[in-house]
């Protein structure tokens, strides 16, 4: 089956429209997910919860 959900800036295609999203930050420079204590931001939400650990200790 084809990937649906096509990158206007490079061939990559993807199944869901947030793969593309996420995919599109790559693009534009985008880093939605900020750090509320280290100036720092991130592109995927999951990288934040790993930094913040080294914050939290948990």
């Amino acid at each position: 089956g084809e990937r649906p959900f096509h990158c206007d800036k490079c061939p990559k295609a993807f199944w869901d429209s947030r793969s593309l999203t996420v995919h599109q930050y790559l693009h534009t420079g985008e880093h939605p997910f900020p750090c509320p204590h280290f100036p720092k931001a991130f592109r995927h939400k999951n990288n934040l919860k790993v930094h913040q650990h080294m914050h939290t200790g948990e």
